[in-house]
């Protein structure tokens, strides 16, 4: 239900997705989730990393949600979850609302929705041409294997190709 706010008008929930992208894709969208109100806005930062932290602490406190546009906090590699040093200090520079980067739902939501239209609907019928996104960021759903079988080399050798080198204390 949409709480009264002081003026006793209907209070939004605000969401904000803040990008390093260009500030040219900027937009504002109202829409109503679950009987509930939202306005989600994107802001993008021309890739000026400090001007990211700036919105972010200026946001911090005044919206409901804050959204990690266009960056990962986390990579996953099998059952192991790698941070990226960056996503982690724009999180960082938020210390009183809720900050997503998306990551959980790549990880687990799109996986099971792909998953459940090729077994439940005819919308992707074998031979189907799909668009295949970067695994980098995508690794649930960019798997052919068992979520238990896939070797974290496999994932390590593409991140190696794209000039990505994590850290590993070890693999298992």
């Amino acid at each position: 239900m949409i709480e009264n706010n002081r003026n006793g008008a209907f209070a939004l929930k605000t969401v904000v997705s803040v990008s390093l992208g260009s500030s040219t894709r900027d937009h504002k969208a109202q829409a109503e989730l679950l009987g509930e109100q939202f306005e989600v806005s994107r802001l993008g930062t021309d890739g000026d990393f400090k001007k990211a932290i700036r919105v972010l602490k200026d946001l911090d406190g005044k919206v409901d949600a804050i959204d990690l546009g266009g960056i990962d906090i986390y990579l996953y590699a099998g059952k192991k979850r790698y941070a990226i040093k960056d996503a982690l200090k724009l999180a960082g520079a938020v210390q009183k609302t809720p900050v997503v980067d998306g990551s959980g739902l790549k990880n687990t939501l799109e996986r099971q929705t792909i998953a459940y239209l090729k077994e439940n609907t005819d919308l992707l019928p074998a031979g189907t041409p799909v668009l295949m996104v970067s695994g980098a960021d995508r690794f649930g759903i960019n798997s052919k294997k068992p979520w238990d079988q896939i070797k974290p080399e496999e994932y390590t050798k593409l991140l190696e190709k794209l000039h990505f080198t994590p850290r590993f204390k070890q693999l298992q």
